[in-house]
C-alpha cells in the first residue's frame, strides 16, 4: 500500500485571470482531492474529496463532492440537473471516473434530437455536426460555422466544465467559458452557490438551486 503520495495539476485561465488548482493525496490509506480556484479579487472555492484504500490498487468510495464549472460560475455539492424554462440542459452525475454529463440536444426547431451524450460519451451526432473529441475526460462538438455547440471537460477528479449552446423554447441559451448569456441576454457570471444535492436554475437573472425555488 502506498503510504504518501502527491499529485498536483495548475491551471491559469487568461481570459478570466482566474489561476486553478488542485491536488491529491494519498497518506496512510486515505485518498483525498483538495482543488481551489483564487481569482483576481481574493476570493476562492475548496473542494474535498474522502476515499479509504483496502488495498494497493482497490478503493471503496466514501465521500466525493464534485463542482460544475458553467460559464465561469462554480456551482458545488453536486448538481443533479440544470435546467432553464422548464427545460433540462442536461444531467450530472458521478462515477469511479469522475463527474460526467448526459443530455439530448435538439436542433433549431426544438423537434428533431441532433446529439445525444451518454456519461460524458457521445452516442449520436446528426449529419453535419463536427465531433471533435469524444472521450471521457473531453467532449467537444461543434457546427459547421465551428460554434461550440457542447463542450464537457473533466478538468480533475471533482470539476466538471460545460459550456454551448442550448435551445430553450424558441431561443437560445448561450454558456461560454467566461459568462452565462441569460434568455433575456443578461451576462451572468463570477457567483459561487452550492446545488445543496438539488438542481440548477438558470434564470433571467442569476443561477440559483432549484430547491431554494421550491420553498420560497
Amino acid at each position: 500500500m502506498l503510504l504518501y503520495e502527491l499529485i498536483g495539476h495548475v491551471e491559469f485561465h487568461r481570459e478570466t485571470l482566474s489561476i486553478y488548482l488542485a491536488f491529491t493525496y494519498t497518506h496512510l490509506g486515505q485518498r483525498r482531492s483538495v482543488a481551489f480556484w483564487p481569482d483576481v479579487c481574493g476570493f476562492y472555492i475548496l473542494r474535498l474529496s474522502v476515499y479509504v484504500i483496502f488495498g494497493s490498487e482497490d478503493y471503496h468510495f466514501i465521500e466525493m463532492t464534485y463542482t460544475l464549472l458553467f460559464g465561469n460560475n462554480f456551482i458545488s455539492d453536486c448538481p443533479k440537473y440544470v435546467k432553464c424554462n422548464n427545460t433540462t440542459l442536461f444531467e450530472l452525475g458521478e462515477d469511479s471516473e469522475g463527474p460526467y454529463l448526459s443530455t439530448e440536444l435538439c436542433d433549431a426547431s426544438g423537434e428533431r434530437v441532433s446529439i445525444s451524450i451518454d456519461r460524458n460519451i457521445c452516442t449520436y451526432c446528426a449529419q453535419g455536426i463536427i465531433l471533435k473529441k469524444n472521450e471521457r475526460n473531453h467532449i467537444l462538438i461543434e457546427n459547421k460555422e465551428r460554434e461550440n455547440i457542447i463542450q464537457s471537460r473533466i478538468l480533475d477528479g471533482t470539476t466538471i466544465l460545460v459550456s454551448g449552446m442550448f435551445a430553450v423554447r424558441g431561443s437560445v441559451l448561450i454558456v461560454t467559458q467566461n459568462y452565462v448569456i441569460s434568455p433575456i441576454g443578461k451576462r451572468i457570471m463570477h457567483s459561487r452557490i452550492s446545488a445543496k444535492h438539488s438542481s440548477i436554475a438558470v434564470t433571467d437573472e442569476e443561477l440559483i438551486p432549484m430547491n431554494e425555488i421550491n420553498t420560497n
